[in-house]
């Protein structure tokens, strides 16, 4: 008898354990009202690595609109130099502060804040405070993948994969309307001091008169190497500028456009020159580049 009144106290003790463990985290989803829109961090799912989806869900679902990592579009802080942009308490503070609820932030290093956006992460600010902000975040490594979590200033910069990790405030974007500003900036339109960013290659050293220039190299060494294709591929990718004798090179199948059949022309002509690819194949070499690659 004692024994089963044992295991009966047992059985209600786990039971009231896991109601708990439930009902603390049916409180820990907070509920949010923003633009007219009720959201909880559960309202849509994550992987590994995909925070950039996960806000970008909850940015069309309170918006109606789509957002993209292009750092002059809808970005409130689009004005601001690379110094300005610095990941720092003050800099965080101030900016988010500018926000409201619904705009989406991300960080990353240099390499990604004016062009391409390979790298970095996103946090939908879904509550602004004097001491920090909370957020929804997905692409976490432990299942569900997503939190929602408050941040004090001082903890985002110093937590190892944020402030640890990135460098830069990219961008805080919210839609035109909301802000009041145009909806879209090019690089041209641009403040002077924004594009420096995007690397503008030295001009070449001048080489010996004996050297015969060939098309696609962009580093002027005599002969078509891994360097010309990474420099051409990365401009084509428009992470960099070319100077224009590095231009004039750089149209390898004479179209008058720099783009990634020359890209793909330029993998082949320098793998066959290296002896790592044969003539014969080239043809269907570049048909593989184009279709995987580009």
């Amino acid at each position: 008898m004692r024994k089963m009144l044992r295991m009966a106290a047992a059985t209600l003790g786990l039971l009231v354990l896991l109601l708990s463990v439930s009902g603390a985290a049916v409180a820990a989803e907070q509920a949010y009202v923003v633009n007219g829109m009720n959201l909880r961090c559960s309202d849509f799912s994550a992987s590994h690595n995909e925070c950039w989806t996960y806000v970008a869900k909850f940015y069309q679902k309170i918006w109606g609109e789509t957002i993209n990592s292009n750092f002059y579009e809808n970005n409130i802080l689009r004005e601001k130099s690379k110094q300005e942009l610095t990941l720092t308490p003050e800099h965080l503070a101030e900016y988010v502060s500018m926000a409201q609820p619904g705009a989406a932030l991300r960080v990353c290093n240099a390499g990604c804040l004016y062009g391409s956006d390979y790298m970095g992460h996103s946090l939908l600010i879904v509550s602004i405070q004097d001491d920090g902000f909370t957020t929804f975040e997905g692409g976490l490594s432990a299942s569900p993948h997503y939190r929602e979590h408050f941040y004090t200033w001082e903890e985002f910069c110093r937590t190892s994969w944020l402030g640890g990790r990135y460098a830069y405030i990219k961008y805080i974007k919210l839609p035109a309307r909301v802000t009041g500003q145009p909806s879209a900036q090019t690089p041209e339109q641009a403040p002077e001091r924004e594009k420096p960013n995007m690397i503008l290659l030295e001009e070449p050293l001048p080489v010996d008169g004996a050297v015969v220039v060939k098309p696609g190299d962009l580093n002027r060494n005599g002969r078509l190497d891994a360097a010309d294709y990474v420099l051409l591929r990365r401009f084509v990718a428009g992470t960099i500028r070319l100077t224009a004798s590095q231009l004039s090179g750089g149209d390898l199948n004479g179209d008058g456009t720099i783009d990634g059949t020359d890209v793909a022309l330029l993998k082949v002509r320098s793998s066959c020159e290296a002896g790592l690819l044969s003539v014969p194949s080239a043809t269907e070499f570049v048909g593989v580049l184009l279709g995987s690659m580009f």
